[in-house]
């Protein structure tokens, strides 16, 4: 028997704001992105990931197609890993 389980990792709905890293305030002001809650949805996640493709250089035309698509959670998870370390960086 193994214990490594074989369910697969569920979808969120709600994601740690990448913007203040769940603080819910920035430099002692609440995050314009999660309004100091904290916590924010699916849409909410990809358009701050998109946005800040953009402003790191990101092609424009290559964003823009992006912003008409719905990401798989598991991508957007990553993809919000990786930019969140990059802004911290």
């Amino acid at each position: 028997m193994s214990n490594i389980s074989i369910v697969p990792i569920s979808a969120t709905n709600n994601w740690e704001c990448p913007e203040c890293g769940g603080t819910g305030s920035i430099d002692e002001e609440i995050c314009p992105i999660c309004l100091g809650a904290t916590w924010i949805n699916s849409s909410d996640a990809a358009e701050w990931l998109l946005n800040f493709m953009q402003s790191s250089g990101g092609h424009a035309a290559e964003i823009e197609q992006l912003r008409k698509e719905t990401p798989d959670s598991l991508i957007l998870a990553l993809c919000l890993g990786i930019c969140s370390a990059i802004k911290a960086a």
